[in-house]
C-alpha cells in the first residue's frame, strides 16, 4: 500500500480499516501485521459507535475509527463507547433489550465483481413496526445523499412489512413527477409511471430482483394452490417432470429445495429451461408462458447487455399480462390472494 494514504499523524484513513473490517476481518489481520499495531487506530482512545448513529455520515471523517454497525444482540438507542470498559459496564447494567434479528442496510455499486457495503446494522425485535423502520430508512439514504452518494434505487423483498416500509418512504418523497404512457387497449387509462425524488435526487423503489425470481419460483410450488390460466395451468407436478426427465433442473431444486436459493430460480426461468419444455412438453403452453413472462420480467432488471428501451417493453409486456390475468380472474370468478398478502404489487409500481 502506498505511504501517500497516511496522514499527518502516520495512522491510515479511517475508512480504509471500516472497509477492511467490514468485507473481511482477517483483512484487518493482515493490516496489522504489515503496519504494526503502533500505526493502526487504538480502541482505547478511539470512540465507537455500536448503532446506525446518523451522525456518524457527518463525524465519520473526523474519527479515526468509527464503525456504523449497533451491537449485534442489543435494540433501541445508540451507546456511545468511549474504551472497551464503557461496553462492559453498559453489558452488565441490563439495559440492552434483546434483539432477535439483525437487520442490514446495504449499498451496491452498479458495477461486476464490486462487493456490497454494509452501510448500517440494527438489532431490532419482532415486533418492530413499518413506521420505525421506515423512519431509519429514509435517516439512512439522506445521511448518504448528504454525503454526495448518488443513490438511484431501493430495493428490499416481498414481504408485508417491507413494502409498508417502501410505501411510507415514498411519502416522505421530496417531489413526485408523473409520466404517462398510452396503454393500447380500448377505452384504457393511460398508465401512469411515478418518479420519486428526494431532494434533487430521483430514487426508483422497487421488489429486490433476486427475491422477486424466487417468489415466481416458490409461487409454482404451492401443493395447495394451482395457477390457472384461461386454457392452462401452471402446477408442482410439471416442474417437478423437468428435473426427473433429464431436463436442465437438478433434483434439488425440486425436492427437498431451499427456498432461498438463487440459483435454482436462475435455472428455472433459464432459456434452456424454456428450450427443453418447448422439445419435450410443448403442451404445457401456461408453465412456458409463465416462465418467459417472469423471467423477462427480471431479466429487464439485470441484464447488462440490452438498452433501456427493451427494458422498458420487456417490463410493459409483464404489465399487461398481469393486467389480462386479473381481469380473468375476475370474470371468472377464481379467488385471488387477499391484497395486503399479494407479492407483486404489479398496479403501485405503475398507478
Amino acid at each position: 500500500m502506498d505511504p501517500v494514504g497516511y496522514n499527518e499523524r502516520g495512522i491510515l484513513p479511517a475508512d480504509i480499516f471500516t472497509v477492511s473490517f467490514l468485507i473481511s476481518p482477517n483483512s484487518l489481520v493482515t493490516c496489522f501485521a504489515s503496519y504494526g499495531e503502533a500505526n493502526l487506530p487504538s480502541l482505547l482512545d478511539a470512540h465507537i459507535f455500536f448503532t446506525i448513529a446518523f451522525n456518524n455520515y457527518h463525524i465519520l471523517p473526523e474519527k479515526r475509527f468509527s464503525l456504523p454497525l449497533q451491537f449485534p444482540d442489543d435494540t433501541g438507542e445508540p451507546y456511545e463507547l468511549a474504551d472497551p470498559k464503557a461496553f462492559e459496564d453498559v453489558v452488565k447494567s441490563g439495559k440492552l433489550e434483546k434483539a432477535t434479528k439483525l437487520r442490514l442496510w446495504c449499498l451496491q455499486v452498479p458495477v461486476p465483481k464490486v462487493p456490497t457495503i454494509i452501510v448500517a446494522a440494527l438489532g431490532i425485535s419482532n415486533d418492530l413496526d413499518a413506521e420505525t423502520l421506515a423512519g431509519y430508512t429514509y435517516e439512512i439514504i439522506d445521511g448518504l445523499i448528504s454525503r454526495n452518494v448518488k443513490v438511484r434505487s431501493y430495493a428490499c423483498d416481498g414481504t408485508a412489512v417491507e413494502r409498508s416500509v417502501q410505501r411510507l418512504l415514498a411519502e416522505k418523497a421530496t417531489r413526485v413527477v408523473t409520466h404517462y404512457i398510452v396503454h393500447p387497449g380500448l377505452s384504457s387509462s393511460p398508465i401512469q409511471v411515478r418518479i420519486l425524488f428526494f431532494g434533487d435526487h430521483p430514487i426508483a423503489i422497487i421488489q429486490d430482483p433476486k427475491h422477486g425470481s424466487k417468489t415466481c419460483c416458490n409461487n409454482v410450488f404451492s401443493g395447495a394452490r394451482v395457477i390457472t390460466f384461461p386454457r392452462h395451468i401452471v402446477m408442482y407436478s410439471q416442474v417437478r417432470s423437468i428435473a426427473f426427465e433429464n431436463g436442465p433442473l437438478y433434483h434439488r431444486d425440486v425436492e427437498k429445495l431451499d427456498h432461498q436459493d438463487d440459483n435454482a430460480a436462475t435455472r428455472l426461468f433459464s432459456g434452456w429451461t424454456l428450450k427443453w419444455l418447448n422439445e419435450h412438453h410443448p403442451e404445457q403452453l401456461g408453465l412456458a408462458v409463465y416462465l418467459f413472462v417472469f423471467g423477462e420480467l427480471i431479466d429487464a432488471y439485470q441484464n447488462r447487455h440490452i438498452s433501456i428501451i427493451a427494458r422498458v417493453r420487456m417490463v410493459l409486456r409483464t404489465f399487461f399480462f398481469m393486467e389480462l390475468w386479473e381481469k380473468y380472474l375476475n370474470l371468472a370468478g377464481y379467488a385471488k390472494a387477499p391484497r395486503e398478502t399479494q407479492v407483486f404489487r404489479w398496479a403501485e409500481n405503475f398507478r
